[in-house]
């Protein structure tokens, strides 16, 4: 029964980070972490399934392999951040 719920809360953490790949409110990368140890906890063959996915390999796996954000990461999520907060910022001084 303890499986069964670490599997289905892995797939609804999966699935809200994929929808948070398209949607930049949702974070993806916490949920991905999320359903790594969701499917570790669940089953092995799921947790194989999820590392070899491509949107694991892209947004976490490097980064959870050496449990550091390399420094050209990091300035592209300043950079991204930057972006969006200006965006934002100028459409709400427009309102």
């Amino acid at each position: 029964m303890k499986r069964l719920a670490y599997l289905i809360a892995g797939f609804i953490s999966f699935g809200l980070g994929i929808i948070g790949v398209i949607l930049p409110v949702l974070p993806t990368i916490p949920f991905l972490l999320l359903a790594g140890f969701c499917f570790a906890r669940s089953s092995e063959k799921f947790d194989t399934w999820l590392h070899k996915t491509q949107i694991y390999e892209f947004c976490v796996a490097d980064d959870a392999e050496t449990k550091s954000i390399s420094a050209e990461d990091k300035k592209k999520f300043i950079w991204q951040i930057y972006l969006l907060m200006g965006i934002s910022i100028f459409f709400a001084l427009i309102v």
